[in-house]
């Protein structure tokens, strides 16, 4: 999959759609039938992994080596995981923020490996 910015393996079954872009940030969605999402930000100004939830969401763990955060939150009635991984990419700080239920959030984070694992930056011409 590729945007203006940077591209990344598609990990199939999952479902791409293209959200509006952001002040010319390319950004798109990686959707599943169980509800779960993958989505990539590049902030304007990045925030302290601490910061990185809501209000209504619960620090798990943060890893400053691998600059992630866990969080855990109620959504619908259901318990809910979310994990944003900051990644340096050509330069810009991109956020790698995924959440699906938690009874199968760790199979989403296998399937969605290959992403952060194929990460990189679209070369300029």
């Amino acid at each position: 999959m590729e945007t203006s910015l940077y591209r990344f393996t598609w990990p199939m079954p999952y479902r791409v759609s293209a959200r509006e872009e952001d002040a010319g940030v390319s950004a798109v969605n990686l959707t599943g039938s169980g509800g779960e999402l993958l989505f990539i930000q590049c902030p304007r100004k990045l925030p302290p992994l601490e910061e990185m939830g809501s209000s209504d969401q619960k620090i798990v763990e943060i890893n400053q080596t691998t600059r992630t955060v866990l969080l855990e939150y109620a959504f619908d009635r259901k318990m809910w995981r979310q994990r944003h991984t900051v990644r340096q990419v050509g330069g810009l700080d991109l956020v790698v923020s995924m959440q699906a239920p938690f009874e199968i959030f760790e199979r989403f984070e296998r399937d969605v490996a290959p992403v952060l694992s194929s990460l990189e930056a679209m070369r300029g011409d």
